[in-house]
């Protein structure tokens, strides 16, 4: 993690706690264990990745999600989550629905770091070719799979 995360003042707040729990539970219908390392982490990434193209270029954002992984309880649709929410005009949230529409297949297993990268490029690509607002277009996919009727993969 960058050295001088605290030294900028990305302090974990009660609040910080507070949204990343109201976050685990929308997603996973529990809370998780985060350390205030990991929210300053995500404070500091939120502050300075403002587009997607950032997030793709920022080598702190890998490290950050790394970091998260580690974590039990999340996995890269929960880091995804609570990246977007932090900033949403750069990270879009990736789930089995959002997946599916822009892989044309189920994740293998659980979705890997590079995944995610190469699936924020992709809804770069959307984004740019339909004009939709890219902190939009993961709740598109989203609607759209479940439009088109496909399940949920019950593993």
């Amino acid at each position: 993690m960058n050295k001088t995360i605290k030294q900028k003042g990305y302090i974990a707040t009660q609040e910080d706690y507070d949204i990343i729990n109201m976050i685990a539970l929308w997603k996973i219908n529990r809370e998780i264990e985060i350390d205030p390392e990991t929210i300053e982490y995500i404070n500091a990434i939120a502050k300075t990745v403002k587009s997607p193209k950032e997030a793709l270029t920022n080598p702190d954002v890998k490290d950050c999600l790394e970091q998260m992984l580690n974590l039990r309880g999340i996995r890269l649709p929960m880091a995804s989550a609570i990246l977007h929410f932090y900033q949403p005009n750069a990270f879009p949230i990736i789930d089995e629905r959002s997946y599916r529409q822009i892989f044309g297949q189920e994740p293998k297993s659980k979705i890997k770091i590079e995944e995610y990268l190469n699936y924020i490029k992709k809804c770069i690509e959307l984004s740019n070719k339909y004009g939709i607002p890219f902190d939009k277009i993961d709740k598109i996919l989203y609607q759209k799979d479940k439009d088109e009727k496909n399940k949920l993969n019950t593993r």
